[in-house]
């Protein structure tokens, strides 16, 4: 019984503080520009017209400014990966990145 009182009064405790963090992340104003920045595992595939198709696994690093809700600058900086004689050295890339804000359609249809 005692055991059960505390992960009931447990779990409350939970779903109370979740509750509060979610209001206090919903009255949080952003300013802009804000800064972000990522990395992943991509997938590379080669396959030539002529010749076997080669496959391989690089890493990528992503970062950029997101200048107001629904505009970004991004660049990204990869490398790794090879396959036989295919090896991806690196790639860089620039981007203009326009932004759907979800949540923001959501309150428009509701």
């Amino acid at each position: 019984m005692k055991m059960s009182l505390l992960s009931l009064t447990s779990a409350a405790l939970l779903v109370g503080a979740g509750a509060f963090a979610a209001s206090a992340q919903a009255q949080q104003s952003f300013t802009y520009p804000q800064g972000y920045v990522g990395g992943d595992a991509m997938f590379w595939n080669l396959d030539p017209e002529q010749g076997s198709s080669r496959d391989a696994v690089g890493l990528r690093l992503r970062g950029g400014a997101q200048f107001n809700d629904y505009f970004a600058l991004e660049g990204h900086l990869g490398t790794g990966g090879s396959d036989g004689d295919a090896d991806l050295d690196h790639l860089a890339g620039a981007y203009a990145k326009g932004i759907f804000p979800v949540s923001a359609y959501s309150k428009l249809i509701a």
